[in-house]
This record gives C-alpha cells, structure tokens and sequence, in this order.
C-alpha cells in the first residue's frame, strides 16, 4: 500500500484585505501577474513530483488568499497534479472561497475535475459584523452562493469567526443558528484573533473598535459547542465541526503527521525521513520570489527552514493528536515515557483519561485552553525515548 502525502496550494490573491487578516496576500489582480503565478506553481509541482514517487496523494487543498479568483485555472492546476503524482482515486480536493466568488458555472467546472469540497468564508451572517471587519462580501451573497451549491455534488464546509466586533453572546447565538439551519456538512469555529500589523490591531488600538473580553469569547466558543453538537455535528477536532463521514481529510492529515507538500508563497511544507526525523519550512516569502524560482531545492535558501529530531517528532505527533476528539493512544503516552506529564494535565481537568478505549482525550476545559497542553508536552520533548 502506497504511503499518503497531502498538497497544499497557497493562492495569495484576494480581492480586498480583510480588517483582520495577516496571511500573505495580494489584491494586484493583473492578467499577467496571476497567469505568471499560475505557470510557477504547476512548474514548482512538476519539479518537485520526482521525490514522491511512491507516495499516494490522498488530499488536495487551495488555501488563500482567495483561490476561487483563479476560476478554470485551478483546473489547469488539478490536470497538472495528475500528470505528475499518483493521485488516489478517492482523493479529495477541497477549495477555499468567498460567497462572492462563486458562480454556479465556474463551481461546476471544478467538479467535473474532481473537486469534491468547497471552504466557504462566511464569517458571519449579520451585515454590521461583516462591514465592521472589512468582508468583501454580503449575507445575500453567503445565501446565494450556498443555494446553488446545495445544487451541486459537493460538499460545502463553511468558516464562522467569533470574538468579533458588535457580536454580544445573543446575536452570535443567532449566527450559530443560521449557520445549522443552512445544513453544510462542516462547520468550523474560530476565535478573533487580532495580530500585530493588520489593520484590525490598529483600530483596536486607538479605540475606534471594540471586541469582546476573552471570558465572553471561551463562552460564544462554549455555546457553539453544544448547539452543534445538539444539531448532529460531531466535534472533532478544537475548531472544527462535522456531520459523519464529512471531516476535513486534508486537515485531518496535518494533525495525523501526514506528510505534506506545500506550493506557493508562505506555503510550508512537512516530509518525515526514514529514521523518524522531520524537515519542514517555507521555500518562498513572496509571489515575486516564487515566480522568480519556482523550484528552489536548495533548503539553505528557503525563508524557513527547521529539522525535527526523532524525539521531537514524536512529541510533535502526540501534541498535535491532543488537537483531535478521539486524543491519543495510552501505549504511545507510556511508550515514549511521558505518562507523568499527562497525568499532570489530567490533575489540571485539561486532559481525562478513556479508561474503555485506552486513550487521553482533551476536556471541554482543554479544548478552551489548548496551547498550555500543547506547551506541557512540547517541553517534555527531551524525555522522549527511541528504545521502541
């Protein structure tokens, strides 16, 4: 059986910036300018296809950036990738989108390529909280989008942000009730979290925008919680929402230590070596790097770059696991010599034992605060043994 890989395409093309937003992006939309980047990322994928021979793509991601900018070019991309890898006939292609970049010709298009999930940023249903954080998009245009993709064979998650501003706990109970009563298949929660350098943190800085105390936040992420669950919504994973059988694989696959390639600017990419080790980073900062040298194999020269020992990799699996529902295997607590440092979260209520399936599985309390379980086990990393 051929071993998995994800590929990831980070398309960082956006047709205004949001208030909040500090990924790497662009609102320059020239013809040329986007058809160059195309031409990089499918001249990136077929140079990097000769170190995965052997591998099986099983999940394919467009992150943005707003990907469904790029319309048929994507579809140009999708034929490029099965030109170059062995690509898993159950794969799954998913593809970020604004409600008001979606139309039904385009979406069926990519259907026919084999997209088989579409990532709709709502944000938010209520037409001050879109304005006040800068989306581009209206609440008619989040309706009409997810009408017609209720048309197609597709399944449609959808990205709701809580914490924002003019968003008391009522009307974010509202918002988390027309989101189930549009019935996607997935659903996922974030917090607001305002980051240094992007004109949200400057507004809230001078005064001229509120947002909500964190207690108020951990409640709205509480009520969520359980009338998503009540609504048939499995919650597996800290932010993220699905009916069964529609979990996000791609995703899924980061949190499962799943190789990954990452393609375009700011896209990182994860390979595991033979011995257990780890290589990860970022080739390119910016588009105009990346069109530059689309292929960039000298690690020395990319914007980031680290190593993972063994230790750390097998720490980093365990950490990363405690992001999911079902948690991690008792055996691999015990195997690698960090059973202290569970039962250390357990005595916090961070972290509850599965005495029936034998795994440590987060709290309620944990899913709330989870950088300090991340934080505990990643500074056990130098305990970790390899004597397996």
């Amino acid at each position: 059986m051929m071993s998995p890989i994800g590929i990831y395409i980070h398309v960082p093309f956006c047709i205004s910036r949001c208030y909040y937003c500090d990924f790497y992006s662009t609102t320059d939309l020239r013809v040329e300018y986007v058809k160059d980047y195309v031409d990089a990322v499918i001249e990136s994928l077929q140079a990097r296809s000769v170190h995965f021979e052997g591998l099986a793509v099983q999940t394919i991601y467009f992150g943005g950036g707003t990907p469904a900018i790029l319309g048929r070019h994507l579809v140009d991309i999708i034929d490029a990738i099965h030109e170059c890898y062995y690509v898993a006939d159950n794969v799954e292609i998913t593809i970020e989108a604004n409600p008001g970049s979606l139309s039904p010709d385009i979406v069926n298009e990519w259907v026919g390529s084999g997209v088989s999930r579409i990532s709709l940023g709502v944000q938010a249903f209520d037409p001050a909280v879109l304005k006040a954080i800068g989306r581009s998009h209206t609440v008619d245009d989040t309706m009409r989008s997810l009408a017609f993709l209720d048309e197609v064979d597709v399944a449609v998650s959808i990205d709701l942000m809580c914490g924002l501003p003019q968003q008391d706990l009522g009307k974010w109970r509202a918002q988390i009730d027309m989101a189930i009563a549009c019935e996607p298949d997935h659903i996922s929660v974030y917090p607001l979290t305002v980051e240094e350098g992007t004109a949200m943190h400057t507004m809230v800085n001078d005064g001229s925008l509120t947002i909500p105390e964190p207690d108020e936040v951990a409640e709205q992420m509480d009520v969520a919680d359980h009338a998503l669950q009540s609504a048939g919504y499995e919650h597996y994973e800290i932010a993220n929402y699905a009916k069964p059988g529609k979990r996000s694989r791609h995703n899924v696959g980061y949190w499962s230590a799943i190789p990954y390639l990452g393609i375009g600017p700011s896209a990182a990419s994860m390979l595991t070596n033979k011995d257990g080790s780890r290589r990860r980073g970022i080739a390119h900062s910016t588009i105009e790097s990346f069109i530059a040298d689309p292929i960039l194999m000298d690690t020395h020269k990319w914007s980031e770059y680290e190593e993972l020992t063994p230790q750390e990799a097998r720490c980093e699996d365990l950490m990363l696991g405690m992001r999911m529902m079902e948690g991690v295997e008792s055996f691999e607590v015990g195997a690698n010599g960090l059973e202290e440092v569970f039962e250390s979260l357990c005595s916090k209520g961070l972290v509850e034992f599965d005495e029936e399936n034998e795994r440590y599985r987060p709290t309620d309390i944990g899913w709330l605060l989870g950088n300090e379980i991340f934080g505990e086990i990643w500074s056990a990393r130098e305990m970790i043994s390899l004597d397996r």
